[in-house]
């Protein structure tokens, strides 16, 4: 396809020649002349300066002076660059069809244009049309699951969990396991206390791979609509995440805490219990949140503290080996 074709089907503009062939997408570092590439990121400069590819999805005020390349002018070049990857890589849709290994309860309610793959087991559930449930999930009694949902094999919805449409689901999740619960006795022995709410997720919500979320105890454990959350998260019981957050790999976030909108949850970083984070909080890697924040605020370190209070903690100290140096 030829760069200005590409062009047109993004409703971009372009700057030097329209007419070179392209086959494929690649990094910038990886590209050959045959591909296209993105630049979003100035860690990336000195890779858009050597790149290979005969075009690249940039902003205006990024392209220098002598580029080889042709340009893609984009105001949001990774999300532009998201389309051209779709172009080139279409999802090749599976037909519907429900297997003969399959295990589907008399009384559950499938839709239409739906597919369930072999040896996967469906409780007394709702299922809407043109979902995909695959090979060995298992969804329990009560479940219920909105159109289009796309559950991959070896998920575990527990019981009485509520999803919304257009949710992806990655393989080994575990949704609605019960929350870490207990009481004591005077002799010290642990008690289960029963964990009798739910898991509920919204709409356009994508969940990566072994990632577990606990169902409340009383209350409902409930993701917002648009959240993202990567592999190997552990969410626990009566948790609420707000709308279009984005939560990496092996965060911990511990029970009954409460996140606004659009907060970012940086990778292995933990959430004490009961907190509460406002809207467009930011959490940076391998912080550790003790106590609540209000909205906007970015974290660093551990224990988490607004993110220019901690550098300034972290000069100090680095300066400590010369102070006490000269002290001696």
């Amino acid at each position: 396809m030829k760069i200005g074709e590409i062009a047109k089907k993004l409703g971009l503009s372009i700057i030097g020649d329209s007419d070179i062939e392209i086959s494929d997408v690649a990094t910038l570092s990886s590209a050959k002349s045959e591909h296209i590439s993105f630049y979003h990121n100035k860690k990336y400069s000195a890779d858009l300066e050597k790149t290979l590819a005969s075009a690249v999805v940039i902003q205006k005020k990024h392209l220098f002076d002598n580029a080889e390349f042709t340009a893609v002018i984009s105001d949001n070049p990774l999300d532009d660059f998201r389309r051209v990857v779709e172009i080139f890589h279409p999802v090749i849709e599976q037909k519907p069809g429900i297997s003969e290994f399959a295990h589907i309860d008399p009384q559950a309610e499938i839709g239409e244009n739906v597919l369930i793959e072999p040896y996967a087991v469906i409780e007394k559930s709702t299922i809407a049309i043109r979902c995909r449930i695959g090979a060995s999930s298992v969804i329990g009694d009560n479940v219920e699951i909105g159109e289009n949902t796309r559950i991959f094999p070896r998920v575990v919805i527990y019981p009485n969990t509520k999803i919304g449409s257009n949710v992806i689901i990655h393989s080994g999740a575990i949704i609605g396991s019960d929350g870490f619960g207990y009481s004591r006795t005077a002799d010290g022995v642990f008690r289960k206390i029963p964990q009798i709410g739910r898991v509920i997720i919204e709409d356009n919500v994508e969940i990566g791979a072994n990632t577990a979320i606990d169902r409340g105890a009383l209350d409902d454990t409930i993701i917002g609509a648009g959240t993202k959350i990567d592999n190997l998260v552990q969410i626990g019981h009566n948790v609420i995440i707000g709308k279009n957050c984005a939560i990496t790999g092996q965060v911990g976030i511990a029970g009954s805490c409460k996140l606004g909108d659009r907060v970012l949850l940086g990778g292995q970083s933990g959430l004490a219990g009961h907190l509460i984070l406002g809207d467009d909080v930011v959490v940076f890697a391998q912080a550790g949140v003790e106590k609540s924040f209000d909205d906007g605020t970015v974290l660093l370190g551990s224990p988490a503290r607004p993110s220019r209070e901690t550098l300034r903690q972290w000069a100090a100290m680095a300066k400590l080996p010369e102070i006490i140096k000269k002290m001696k």
